[in-house]
């Protein structure tokens, strides 16, 4: 038997003669052929006549041999060059073009397969790679969103929960307590609290006692000159 030699991207029928490869298969160039090869998966060959594959490039793949066109991977998911398949970003990640990437501080995925990162809220704050936001805690607040920390409550006020947008100014005749979480009345009998938003007590006058959480009054024996 005689064999001919196929040009590549060809093979040999039984009578001698050259059939093209169809297109997702391919042969080599000047050796004796009786078939013509697939395209294994992560590759393609959108041609007639081909001599080899090409590579799936970066977010697309091909999951069979044979292939003649190569998928787009979903919203979410990403892949490299001769990709057989997809693989989704995971939690605190998003898909940006071919490569999953980091949520920045203040943002977060909270599930697999995001194409973006929601901004946190106000009252909430993350860092990066989030899966979630987490509430400011009792004595902290934040007033923006896409916050990457808590505000400690300035002075005169107070949180007394999780997750404020703001604190509560204290009344008067009360100052916040050292965690900021609640207000708490003078503890001497010689301070007082006259004005809301204080941050501490302050103390009566001279010869002075307090007379209730706003007010001082003259101790027994003295009495006001402003007054009298």
């Amino acid at each position: 038997l005689s064999y001919k030699t196929c040009s590549g991207g060809s093979y040999e029928l039984k009578d001698g003669s050259c059939e093209l490869c169809e297109r997702g298969k391919y042969t080599n160039i000047n050796t004796v052929k009786f078939y013509c090869i697939e395209c294994e998966a992560g590759k393609y060959q959108e041609n007639e006549n081909s001599t080899f594959c090409n590579d799936c490039t970066s977010g697309k793949y091909s999951s069979k041999s044979a292939s003649t066109t190569c998928s787009l991977c979903l919203i979410g998911e990403v892949a490299g060059t001769s990709a057989v398949s997809c693989t989704k970003c995971e939690e605190g990640r998003y898909q940006n073009s071919s490569e999953c990437i980091d949520c920045l501080e203040g943002t977060y995925s909270a599930s697999a397969g995001s194409s973006t990162c929601t901004v946190c809220s106000m009252g909430k704050y993350s860092s990066n790679i989030a899966t979630t936001c987490v509430e400011c805690e009792p004595g902290k607040y934040q007033h923006h969103e896409g916050s990457t920390s808590c505000l400690d409550c300035v002075e005169g006020t107070y949180a007394n929960k999780s997750g404020l947008t703001h604190c509560f100014t204290c009344p008067i005749g009360q100052i916040p307590d050292a965690s900021l979480t609640s207000c708490t009345e003078c503890k001497s009998d010689l301070q007082y609290a006259p004005y809301p938003g204080m941050s501490a007590c302050t103390f009566c006058p001279g010869f002075s006692e307090r007379k209730n959480k706003t007010h001082c009054h003259c101790q027994s024996g003295y009495y006001d000159a402003l007054t009298n």
